[in-house]
């Protein structure tokens, strides 16, 4: 993914790393939606909601990343 901004190739990474590393999936995937990349945000996005399920900005955001990505 030669493409890549060294932003996203060092979340990619962050987030390869720790798995269960939550507070860096949102950033992630709000990242990847804001360049477009629809397609790797929503898997970021869902996985964040099974570990804050009550986080209004979670389900927000993983709402987008699914809308985006054409999944209904």
């Amino acid at each position: 993914m030669s493409d890549e901004s060294p932003l996203i190739r060092s979340l990619r990474a962050a987030v390869a790393a720790a798995p269960e590393g939550v507070p860096l999936r949102p950033q992630f995937a709000e990242l990847l939606l804001a360049e477009g990349r629809h397609d790797e945000a929503g898997p970021q996005a869902t996985v964040v909601p099974q570990h804050a399920p009550g986080d209004e900005a979670v389900r927000d955001l993983t709402a987008r990343a699914v809308q985006r990505n054409g999944v209904r």
